[in-house]
């Protein structure tokens, strides 16, 4: 049996669900020093783990577009990163190229497998 929500539920839905992100955007501005020192300790580890970040990289492009997050800044931070981390802008931006188009590409399949077969009778 399907659970049908009335106007009344699905408002109250919608409304949890912004005052979540906005308690996320909150939490994220007050605590930028600290997502600057794990950027700066991040940085660190790719310079000695540059092909293990990529791959890394490419998990966390395709959780952020499963989940509809903008991917521009992680394009942009992804060269910056990977150019940071080889000390070579063109090795660099290739890397985080070929990162975020794979991560994207495969992202995009996958939401689109889960929207098509797991969520299909949801909505």
């Amino acid at each position: 049996m399907k659970l049908k929500l009335n106007k009344t539920g699905e408002s109250i839905k919608k409304i949890a669900i912004c005052v979540v992100l906005v308690i996320v955007i909150i939490i994220a501005i007050f605590n930028f020093t600290y997502i600057k020192e794990q950027f700066v300790n991040f940085l660190g580890w790719l310079e000695l783990n540059p092909l293990l970040g990529a791959f890394l990289f490419m998990g966390l492009y395709i959780v952020a577009t499963v989940c509809f997050i903008p991917g521009l800044i992680l394009t942009m931070g992804s060269g910056f990163a990977f150019s940071q981390a080889t000390g070579n802008i063109l090795v660099g931006t290739l890397i985080g190229t070929v990162s975020s188009w794979t991560g994207a590409s495969i992202g995009a399949m996958l939401a689109f497998f889960i929207s098509r077969y797991v969520l299909r009778d949801s909505f």
